[in-house]
């Protein structure tokens, strides 16, 4: 999920709004975050490794992704 909090112009309250995000985000959030083999996303999202390696080929044939031996990388399209 992805939170904000927006403060309001009574310093009391705060306004809390929330959003799913998509498990393709989620994905790519957990690569820019610093995991890069398929084995740390699987655990960090209650995945099997294949289903990361599924979600790795869709991003690599969009083009936001590539893999350097075990490691997947950023190519820096979104």
């Amino acid at each position: 999920m992805e939170w904000q909090f927006i403060k309001a112009k009574d310093v009391t309250k705060a306004q809390i709004s929330w959003k799913k995000v998509s498990t393709p985000q989620l994905f790519r959030q957990l690569i820019e975050d610093g995991l890069t083999r398929a084995t740390e996303i699987a655990e960090e999202m209650g995945f099997s490794a294949g289903q990361v390696s599924k979600l790795a080929k869709k991003a690599i044939d969009a083009g936001w992704l590539e893999k350097d031996g075990r490691d997947y990388k950023l190519t820096g399209k979104p």
